[in-house]
Order: structure tokens, then C-alpha cells, then sequence
């Protein structure tokens, strides 16, 4: 309480108590998600690994980031500039990378907001977008991925965003995820948010591209309630799909000053989601990309469909099983 006092009133006070029981105790709004992910064996299978541990490091190429937001104290790494700005920053003014970033990183145990999926993460942000309003240009998007390039530490990249396909853009798209792999990034990218099943969304940018890919993965969101179902149509060619409703994350300020948190939908949400994942693995032992990703392809279960009954050529993500799959090939090595 004493750390937050600066920004802790009586007026704001009962707007935290609901956010202070969503910490790792498997209760309130996030239970239904991590009972989804099988996230209490993910960490059972953590804590009796018996394996040393350390920072795994994961760059989010999004909107930017909340820097003073409590619950990533401690997470965030310095942070880039892409959008263009005058006035460099890292400061997030839509929410969405936010939204990501404590999804994957939000501290847990901490008494604050919500339990991130991974715990031995730092955060290096990229922002996209100097304004409120969605979407970047490939400009911005091809210089935020060669920043994210020149960093040699980083073990996993998420870009949780998709556009429609283009030859210029794929060409480009093709170039900075080859480089980022063979870096040594696994690369996590957002299948399309559309239900136009047979239309473009099919084939938007990046994700219909990873694939064929090393070291990437695209991923589909499906219900929490129901993970062998799609959220949304169009996702053919996505790699694998994960619980991604009934996800809770921290967001921007609001307009009185406050922290607040919400509940979200969508392949963000769960491209965050399996870059924790991801992370959670890369703090055993940094493995090369296209390792992480046939474990968790490998880690994979069912066939999904969507809601009409349309099935898919792959399974929902066990993030149990691919994470006692990094622990046991790091024990071997």
C-alpha cells in the first residue's frame, strides 16, 4: 500500500479491491482463463523443474507501453521509438500494446491488477503509433522490426497484427522475420480478427506467412469456454489456436487519472498469451526458434473448428505439455 500512495485516494480505493484478488491465486475473472491454458500445471511443472532460471526477453512491436502502470514495474526494458514522432517516447496512447505487454509480463503475486503468464520476463517495447487511432504503416512497421533486429539479447518477438496481404508488404514482412529468426527470435504473430471466412482475411499479413516459416507461429484465438472452437472465421492458416476470451489486462490511464484493467477478446490477446508461453520456455534455456516451435506444435491437441463446424488442420495449444517439454530438453542439455 505504501508504494502506492501517490496515486491511491478513497475515491479510487474500491476500484482496486476487485484488481488486488485477481493476483496468483487462481481466482476471480482470470480463473476461467487459466483453468483454459492449464496454467496451475504450467507452473506446478516451473516450480519442480528443479532448473536454474533467468530473464527471458521478449520484444513487443505494438502501440507502446504504459510505463508507469504498477503492475509492470520491474518488467520493462528501454524501450524504441518507430512512429516517427518529434518527440521520441515509448508511451502508449491507444492501449493495445499495454494490453499485450501485461498479458505476458504483469507482475504476480504483487497484490496489484493481474498475473501475467510468464514470470522471468523483461519487456522491450517498439512503439508503432504516436496517436490514439489504430493502425501503422508498413513504413513504421519495417522500421520497428529493424530496430527490434539490432538487438541481439532478445529471445522472442510478438507482433500481435495483421493487414491485408500485399506483395510489396509481404516482400518486406519476409525480410525483417527471416532476420529476427536468425537472430535467435522466436517470432509470435496475431491470426486475422474477421469472421469473412472465404474472403482476404484469409490471407492477411504476416500470418499467413508463418507457416512455412522457421521460428514463427501464428496464432488463432478461441473460446475460453470452449478452446476447440475459433473465435473467429477467418483463421485457416494459422498454426495453432489458444483460449483468447475472457482475457484480462491492464490498460492506459483513464480519463480521471486511474488504473484501470479490462476483459478483452480477440488473437492478441492470445498471441500475448503464447508469447508468455514462449518466454516461460526461453527461461530455461535460450533454444532456437524453430525448436520452440515444433514443441509447441508438438504441444498441440484436437482439431479446431469453427462455429459452424468447419474444422480446422490443427489443435489448441497445451501450454502444460510444451513447457514440460522445454524442461525436459533443457535437462538434456
Amino acid at each position: 500500500m505504501t508504494a502506492f500512495a501517490d496515486m491511491i485516494t478513497l475515491s479510487r480505493l474500491s476500484m482496486y479491491i476487485l484488481h488486488w484478488c485477481l493476483a496468483w491465486s487462481f481466482g476471480g475473472p482470470q480463473r476461467a482463463l487459466f483453468d483454459s491454458l492449464h496454467i496451475r500445471e504450467t507452473w506446478k511443472a516451473v516450480r519442480e523443474s528443479g532448473l536454474s532460471r533467468r530473464d527471458a526477453i521478449v520484444t513487443v512491436i505494438d502501440s507502446g507501453v504504459a510505463t508507469k502502470q504498477p503492475d509492470l514495474v520491474g518488467k520493462l526494458l528501454e524501450g524504441h521509438d518507430a512512429s516517427g514522432s518529434p518527440v521520441a517516447s515509448v508511451e502508449d496512447m491507444l492501449g493495445h500494446g499495454t494490453m499485450v505487454t501485461s498479458i505476458i509480463a504483469a507482475g504476480i503475486n504483487n497484490s496489484i491488477g493481474i498475473a501475467g503468464i510468464a514470470d522471468r520476463v523483461k519487456i522491450r517495447p517498439i512503439r508503432l503509433t504516436a496517436t490514439p487511432r489504430r493502425g501503422s504503416s508498413y513504413e513504421q512497421i519495417e522500421v520497428a522490426w529493424d530496430i527490434a533486429n539490432k538487438f541481439e539479447d532478445s529471445d522472442v518477438i510478438v507482433f500481435a497484427s495483421a493487414g491485408p496481404f500485399e506483395q510489396e508488404a509481404s516482400v518486406m514482412y519476409k525480410r525483417v522475420i527471416t532476420e529476427a529468426v536468425k537472430q535467435g527470435n522466436f517470432v509470435v504473430v496475431a491470426a486475422s480478427g474477421s469472421d469473412d471466412a472465404t474472403g482476404p482475411a484469409e490471407v492477411e499479413i504476416p500470418c499467413s506467412m508463418a507457416n512455412p516459416m522457421p521460428g514463427v507461429v501464428c496464432v488463432a484465438a478461441t473460446l475460453t469456454s470452449n478452446p476447440k472452437v475459433l473465435l473467429r472465421e477467418a483463421s485457416l492458416l494459422a498454426s495453432f489456436g489458444v483460449p483468447g476470451t475472457e482475457v484480462w489486462a491492464a490498460e492506459i490511464k483513464d480519463a480521471f487519472g486511474n488504473w484501470t484493467y479490462d476483459d478483452g477478446r480477440g488473437s492478441s490477446q492470445a498471441t500475448a498469451i503464447v508469447g508468455g508461453i514462449a518466454a516461460l520456455m526461453q527461461s530455461f534455456k535460450k533454444f532456437k526458434p524453430d525448436v520452440i516451435k515444433e514443441m509447441l506444435l508438438n504441444a498441440t491437441e484436437g482439431k479446431i473448428r469453427t462455429a459452424r463446424g468447419v474444422e480446422m488442420l490443427y489443435g489448441v495449444l497445451r501450454p502444460d505439455l510444451a513447457v514440460k517439454r522445454a524442461i525436459k530438453l533443457a535437462r538434456r542439455h
